[in-house]
């Protein structure tokens, strides 16, 4: 039993059967969902709706994230796709190009399609709907091209003309009788030859090969280049692309819409004009298609994940810690159903596990493993450990200091925000600056403990900052520092996991 046969099977159950019918009886309502089971989640839901779904949080990085987790749960990957924010205005951006793309592959009404994105990239323009078709330019064998006229037209649309091989979207090369064009809306370049002026083929083809592969009767050629100050009739947002029964999923919108208006404010106030759609109608427009709230824990008519499709998140086990090792080591090899590793930590992986023949042991890309899961039904047992469970999140700083501040204001935390740090417990981010008579040119983030103690952390180090997030408004009790409440907190936490993975398992 793979991945995606449990992830159909559990599309196919009754349990998926009756939260349908909710679905499709009401226009918006919350789930208790915990975040590393949103990715399995998405993928119940775009197989068994077959139907665009757009999945909205808070923070581009964690959207990076649950990208690559999704596609970790499937084995067709081209439809579920990041929508990012505009980096910058020139159409040569690759944030611009990702967009475009992700506007084309809508329009060609791919079965399936998951749209991961941030509210802040839902409502930086796209090009309307007409005017980005008007922009389109069809051609098919057997049609009349001049050479010259053609080349001109996809300079026009954005295309750079390059005297060697296409490598990437938006190049194109003509050799002869011979054209070769890099679509955007295409995943391999086209190979156009021409008898005299008359079109004689089309023909896909692998770039690094050169190897013709399908050949194609008819091609869209999509522009690159779309005038970003063009008149509002010709401007709209991604939502404008999708069909009405497009499905959304806001992960913790109470965040995601404080997040917004903190911008708007800031706008506001700098008087900076910016190629966003803002008046008070935004959430309405968010809204008015059927819309799923996710959050972390309970709320008032929300509806368990974890309870109706039976799958649960598992524990941080944090096997390479010194504390019980063997314990549960035996505790994974001992489960009585199916067992699927997701690691990158191949060799270690094995060494641990690879007597054990009947765990399944996959290698991922560094950092890319899954979060784990458990299912139970009345047929199968499952369950899929990724690195998160096994060794404890891990973190490679690759960041520089001005994006790590954007991360860390934009996207997580802001000043006055109650922060937990893995080391000293929960503090309340006060903002940017250097320790007390410190000569260091870097900046630190400055947190403030009880006592009004203050901690400085390098931003070298933010993998060790995390929100701190609750179920209720109530402010919470910030840590001492030095004190022994978080370490034994921290060691409680550890053993309750345990204790709950051997309940699960």
């Amino acid at each position: 039993m793979t991945i995606n046969n449990v992830i159909e099977e559990i599309s196919k159950s009754l349990s998926s059967e009756s939260f349908l019918s909710i679905v499709d009886k009401k226009s918006n309502f919350p789930i208790e969902c915990n975040s590393s089971l949103i990715p399995i989640f998405t993928k119940i839901l775009s197989l068994s709706l077959n139907k665009p779904i757009i999945y909205i949080n808070n923070s581009e990085d964690h959207c990076i994230d649950v990208l690559n987790w999704t596609k970790n749960l499937s084995t067709k990957t081209e439809n579920i796709i990041l929508f990012p924010e505009k980096k910058k205005i020139s159409y040569k951006d690759s944030s611009h190009t990702e967009r475009i793309k992700c506007i084309s592959q809508l329009q060609t009404k791919t079965e399936n399609t998951i749209i991961i994105s941030t509210l802040k990239s839902i409502f930086q323009t796209v090009p309307s709907p007409n005017y980005f078709n008007s922009k389109t330019k069809s051609i098919e064998v057997g049609d009349l091209i001049k050479l010259n006229d053609f080349s001109f037209d996809l300079i026009k649309m954005g295309f750079t003309h390059t005297d060697y091989q296409v490598e990437s979207p938006g190049e194109y090369a003509i050799r002869g009788g011979i054209i070769d064009i890099f679509c955007i809306n295409e995943k391999y370049p086209m190979r156009i030859e021409l008898f005299e002026d008359n079109i004689n083929s089309i023909r896909e083809f692998d770039q690094n090969t050169q190897i013709s592969l399908n050949e194609i009767k008819k091609i869209n050629i999509k522009s690159f280049d779309y005038d970003q100050n063009s008149l509002i009739k010709n401007q709209g947002t991604i939502l404008d692309h999708v069909d009405q029964d497009c499905l959304i999923l806001l992960d913790n919108p109470n965040s995601i819409f404080k997040s917004l208006n903190e911008n708007i404010k800031q706008l506001n106030n700098s008087k900076q004009s910016i190629n966003n759609i803002i008046t008070p109608e935004l959430k309405s427009y968010i809204y008015k298609f059927k819309t799923i709230e996710i959050f972390p824990w309970q709320t008032k008519n929300s509806i368990s994940i974890e309870k109706i499709f039976n799958i649960k998140n598992i524990p941080e086990l944090s096997i390479d810690s010194n504390s019980d090792q063997e314990s549960k080591i035996n505790l994974i090899n001992n489960y009585k159903g199916q067992k699927i590793i997701q690691t990158s930590y191949i060799n270690r992986t094995k060494e641990l596990f690879g007597k054990n023949n009947k765990i399944q042991i996959i290698e991922t890309p560094p950092y890319k493993s899954t979060p784990g899961f458990i299912y139970n039904s009345n047929k199968n047992s499952f369950i899929l450990i990724g690195d998160k469970e096994l060794y404890g999140t891990k973190y490679i700083s690759t960041l520089d200091e001005t994006k790590r501040k954007e991360i860390i204001i934009t996207d997580e935390i802001n000043p006055g925000d109650y922060i937990v740090h893995a080391d000293h417990g929960i503090g309340k981010f006060i903002n940017f600056g250097k320790p007390p008579k410190s000569n260091s040119l870097q900046d630190y983030m400055i947190i403030e403990y009880a006592k009004s103690d203050k901690l400085y952390v390098p931003l070298t180090q933010i993998q060790k900052i995390a929100p701190y997030i609750a179920p209720t408004n109530k402010i919470p009790k910030l840590t001492t520092l030095g004190g022994e409440s978080w370490t034994k907190a921290k060691q409680k936490a550890q053993e309750s996991a345990l204790k709950w993975a051997r309940e699960l398992l």
